[in-house]
């Protein structure tokens, strides 16, 4: 995804809905799971191939943490 942003390629709305939507799904997996990854930005987001209906990878969990209390994360 860094790749595309530095090459300056646009992105559709409806494309970015979906990359957004990967991520966020990406993320509540994690948190389901009590993993904290504290690192996301676009480096951190690949794809295994190239195109539209790739699958985002969320990587480098080097400053992932795993948390004992979940309730830090809701929302009250």
């Amino acid at each position: 995804m860094y790749d595309a942003i530095i090459r300056g390629d646009g992105m559709e709305e409806k494309m970015a809905a979906g990359v957004f939507f990967q991520l966020l799904l990406g993320l509540n997996y994690m948190h389901g799971r009590n993993i904290c990854h504290r690192d996301i930005k676009p480096e951190n987001c690949l794809y295994l191939i190239p195109g539209n209906n790739a699958h985002l990878k969320i990587i480098d969990f080097g400053l992932a943490v795993e948390y004992a209390h979940p309730s830090i994360f809701l929302i009250t």
